[in-house]
């Protein structure tokens, strides 16, 4: 007996954020998700699909619709240097924000005797 497909299943029942997606979670690296989750998502076949695997973040089932036979690490790198950059200047214009709105800022402090 057929149940339904992979991609409605999640899309129905899942409660994170791949719902929307339909289950995908795109494109995954060495070391983007937990080491349990990781070590199955390996171990299955192409459209194989896992058995329920609990994790630190609830129960999943996984399936590998395709996998990589390129090696991207100095892709996976480049993306995550450019993602270090991006941090670096958000902090750096969020400090200024932050400097901007002290030094615009007046505060009087009365002191009452009795």
């Amino acid at each position: 007996m057929e149940g339904i497909p992979f991609s409605e299943a999640a899309e129905k029942y899942s409660e994170d954020g791949s719902a929307a997606n339909q289950g995908d979670l795109g494109w995954l690296n060495p070391g983007d998700t937990i080491p349990e989750f990781e070590k199955e998502m390996d171990n299955l076949k192409i459209d194989e699909i896992s058995q329920p695997v609990k994790t630190a973040l609830g129960w999943h089932l996984i399936q590998v619709n395709e996998r990589r036979e390129k090696d991207l690490s100095s892709e996976s790198f480049r993306q995550r240097v450019k993602e270090g950059l991006l941090k670096q200047k958000t902090e750096i214009r969020f400090k200024d924000w932050v400097k901007t709105l002290r030094e615009g800022a007046h505060v009087e402090i009365w002191l009452y005797e009795d």
